[in-house]
């Protein structure tokens, strides 16, 4: 049995194939032996919004208390039995136990050493991560719309791209991850190139039968970017109050997931800066990825070929679906 983490990063697609994962539990585990857990075995959560094709962080939530630095191994094997229990295991049949959590792209560095003992207590054969990475400036700007949409972000785009830190981070999981060659084994694929065969490296990665009849989610665009007005609206709800905001957010990228996102390009003087300040860490970490999957310092090309300015000056201009979001928004968060 291997153990298979799918570790992010974010904004690589990973609500999309979580929502995947979710929908097919029982075939992955029935046809491959794989178990994609969706309960916790300690706290009894669970998370169902990936299999209604909405935004989720995954079941990273179901080993996350195995990896906590107190955590003793009469609390490791409570997990593995109850897990077995619950999914009605036979352990000899399982080929691997399926994790996905885009943070740990973030937190793993922390807890490798916890990672590898609970390999080494489960019998595991070996570590296996995947992870999707995105060129720096395609990546701060999508993270942009999502510290807006979910997180309380008042800033423009700009403000944004001056306290954007993920390169250093993910310098340093890499070379966490490196320290251990003999225990983990890293996948690395660039997003940018690969976004429109998600699919086929995931079943590439756990080696899964492509010709299987697979389930599709319901819904392929799913955490979709907001529009313009949309982050116009956010911000302004976010001045006000984050918390409502929030639920306002997440009605519109679920009750309208075919809008199409889109956002007022940042300066040329201001991308110019944003990649010379990134330059030495992007370069750092090119010598810690396979070729195919090194970044590159760049605008993106929506961008470079410009696009038309959208401002909030003259007010913000929203559809009636939109506002129908707005209100049942508004309406739910003030009933929570």
């Amino acid at each position: 049995m291997k153990l298979f983490l799918h570790v992010g990063h974010g904004k690589t697609g990973s609500s999309f194939l979580q929502s995947w994962l979710a929908i097919n539990s029982r075939e992955l585990l029935s046809r491959q032996g794989m178990l994609y857990p969706q309960i916790c075995p300690l706290r009894r959560e669970r998370d169902e919004r990936a299999l209604a094709g909405l935004f989720s962080m995954g079941n990273g939530y179901v080993l996350d208390p195995l990896l906590e630095k107190d955590c003793s191994r009469h609390k490791q094997r409570r997990w593995w039995r109850r897990l077995k229990q619950q999914s009605r295991l036979k352990p000899e049949g399982l080929n691997g136990l399926v994790f996905s959590y885009e943070p740990w792209a973030r937190q793993l560095s922390d807890c490798l050493l916890q990672l590898i003992r609970l390999a080494d207590d489960l019998d595991v054969e070996g570590i296996e991560l995947w992870l999707l990475v995105r060129d720096p400036l395609d990546h701060a700007i999508s993270v942009y719309g999502q510290m807006v949409k979910r997180h309380g972000f008042t800033g423009s785009v700009e403000d944004w791209l001056n306290i954007y830190n993920f390169p250093e981070v993910l310098n340093q999981f890499l070379e966490a991850i490196g320290k251990y060659p003999d225990q983990i084994t890293l996948r690395v694929d660039h997003y940018g190139r690969q976004r429109s065969h998600l699919l086929a490296l995931l079943q590439q990665w756990l080696d899964l039968d492509r010709n299987a009849l697979w389930q599709e989610p319901k819904i392929h665009t799913v955490n979709r970017s907001l529009t313009s007005q949309e982050l116009n609206l956010m911000r302004w709800l976010n001045s006000r109050d984050s918390f409502l905001a929030s639920f306002v957010g997440e009605r519109l990228v679920n009750t309208l997931p075919t809008v199409n996102g889109s956002l007022t390009p940042p300066s040329q003087e201001v991308c110019e800066q944003f990649l010379q300040r990134w330059l030495p860490e992007v370069s750092a970490i090119n010598t810690l990825l396979p070729l195919k999957a090194h970044l590159e310092l760049k605008i993106p090309s929506r961008f470079a070929e410009g696009s038309p300015k959208d401002s909030s000056q003259g007010g913000i201009i929203l559809s009636a679906a939109q506002l129908d979001c707005l209100f049942d928004g508004l309406m739910e968060g003030s009933s929570t």
